[in-house]
């Protein structure tokens, strides 16, 4: 075996002054520590692994092969080639039908950071139900159709969510979906009609105490929501005891990122033992919302945050390991679509309202749709394409957003497509590491 092994390209090595010698590989997403001795070898063995003599170190060596630290150079390139088969087969599957609904461009809210830009906001009438009900019946058959519910605010039409939850059900496929509202119409109505939405998952955004969170989830009429959405979520999670999952979603800017500890906390032990996760994204950090907002959050601090949140506040509902390359998002999917409540269609959340952006209609054959969009998405946003990225020893584990990638590659816009925990890697597995000790202890 050891004839034939290499160093891998994906492994990091790096002294921790509280942890000593650690080894990560990417490929595997796999993290080891190096006892002393040991790691006074590692130099040897990346020059020459055959050479090296791994007699007294066969648990350190059987580990390094099953981590991928060590193996063959064509086991590296076949490694490779395989996680990018099974990420461009999974684009191309058309069993399942994943799709966006918005069932009104209208919104009871006005947030300031907001990235729809629709200047005549329309509810989805009869016409468009008939049409997207000819639009699903286009690609079956199928095995499961995945619905998002979305807006502006879903929850205003309520009535169209049901008329076509009956319609999609009557099709005879197996069905799920999410609802994504903003809370303030989560009544017991519309909780009590969940399970035959087959509703997996219900997002509610709300950005720290009632004091911050009021400053931008601001409704149009009453001002701060903080108040009502908490009085609808308890019904959900502690009235009707809800067995599906509450994502709380926080959109962090320079504003509230003090206050993302105290609220992941907060929601966690309101409705201690139920299904709560805690979702979040960085206000326009890469251009998605408005461009002129002074509290926007840049990639130097969002990695700043990261790091400051756990030495200050213990990381409490962020994430500091990199994730193994996922299969994609409705952009890249070959049955994946955002419908617009006029019957658009988009290939992303974040185009919603741009006209420019609109690849088709459910009223037009997908033959006369905008394919130069639709095929920049599918396969031409693809890190495992692009030289530069081909050559990061993080490419397993890149956080490869379409979105990001189609506005620097195709709009020359000037955002970071790389994995936040780059250039402070170290840092972030140390970070990691030490929680795994603290876990076990």
């Amino acid at each position: 075996m050891t004839s034939q092994i290499k160093w891998s390209k994906y492994n990091f090595v790096f002294e921790s002054e509280k942890y000593g010698t650690l080894v990560y590989n990417s490929l595997t997403n796999s993290l080891m520590a190096a006892e002393p001795e040991f790691a006074a070898c590692l130099e040897d063995i990346i020059q020459d692994p055959i050479a090296f003599d791994f007699g007294p170190w066969l648990q350190p060596f059987t580990e390094m092969i099953k981590n991928k630290v060590l193996l063959s150079p064509q086991e590296e390139d076949d490694f490779i080639e395989i996680m990018k088969f099974k990420k461009t087969a999974s684009r191309f599957d058309s069993s399942t039908l994943a799709l966006t609904i918005l069932v009104t461009e209208k919104c009871n809210f006005c947030c300031p950071y907001c990235y729809e830009k629709i200047d005549s906001p329309a509810d989805m009438n009869q016409e468009t139900m008939d049409g997207l009900i000819d639009f699903i019946n286009f690609f079956m058959p199928l095995k499961k159709i995945f619905i998002t519910w979305f807006g502006g605010e879903p929850l205003l039409r309520f009535d169209v969510i049901k008329k076509l939850n009956t319609r999609i059900k009557d099709l005879g496929v197996k069905m799920s979906s999410i609802i994504v509202t903003n809370g303030w119409l989560l009544t017991s109505e519309v909780v009590d009609y969940l399970d035959e939405l087959n509703t997996s998952t219900i997002q509610v955004t709300i950005e720290g105490p009632p004091e911050i969170h009021n400053k931008t989830r601001i409704h149009k009429d009453h001002g701060g929501s903080f108040d009502v959405i908490q009085k609808n979520l308890d019904m959900l999670m502690l009235e009707k005891k809800w067995k599906g999952r509450l994502l709380v979603h926080f959109n962090i800017d320079d504003y509230n990122f003090d206050y993302y500890s105290e609220t992941v906390a907060y929601w966690q032990n309101r409705y201690k033992g139920s299904n709560v996760s805690i979702g979040k994204n960085f206000i326009d950090r890469d251009k998605r919302g408005a461009r002129d907002m002074a509290c926007s959050f840049s990639r130097d601090r969002e990695i700043e945050f990261y790091l400051d949140h756990y030495k200050n506040k213990g990381g409490n509902g962020l994430s500091y390991y990199p994730e193994k390359h996922h299969f994609g998002c409705i952009a890249t999917k070959r049955n994946g679509f955002v419908i617009g409540a006029k019957g658009q269609v988009y290939k992303c959340w974040h185009d919603i309202g741009h006209d420019e952006r609109v690849v088709g209609s459910i009223f037009l054959h997908p033959s006369k749709w905008n394919w130069t969009i639709i095929s920049r998405y599918m396969t031409g946003v693809e890190p495992f394409d692009n030289p530069q990225c081909r050559e990061c020893f993080l490419l397993p584990v890149c956080e490869d957003c379409p979105h990001i990638w189609y506005k620097k590659k195709y709009l020359n816009q000037n955002v970071c497509m790389c994995a936040r925990y780059k250039e402070k890697l170290s840092e972030f597995l140390e970070i990691h590491y030490e929680t795994l000790i603290t876990k076990s202890q």
